[in-house]
């Protein structure tokens, strides 16, 4: 998968958007706000893929925070569901790549 600095950015730009009270937003929620407002021609096979990648190389740069959500997984289904309640938010770095933007 290729990155791109536009998804990147959209999805900097999603979660200020949608983390109102600073606690940052679930990974399944940027997955529905992505679907609406990223281009699909910037989607490379599927979104969730996608954000997932950018999500990764966000969070490698400095740019993004992840908590783990928390799981009582039995078995890996359960395991992959819980990646869901991961969320996000922005860090200072973040904040700074989007001012100079």
């Amino acid at each position: 998968m290729q990155r791109s600095e536009t998804v990147a950015k959209t999805i900097l730009e999603l979660i200020i958007k949608h983390d109102g009270d600073g606690t940052g937003v679930f990974r399944s929620d940027l997955y529905s706000f992505a679907e609406r407002e990223l281009p699909r021609s910037l989607v490379q096979g599927d979104m969730a893929a996608t954000v997932d990648y950018h999500l990764y190389l966000l969070e490698d740069a400095g740019f993004v925070n992840m908590v783990m959500g928390e799981t009582e997984a039995e078995d890996e289904s359960e395991d992959e569901d819980a990646m869901d309640s991961d969320y996000f938010m922005l860090t200072w770095a973040g904040h700074d790549y989007l001012d100079n933007k």
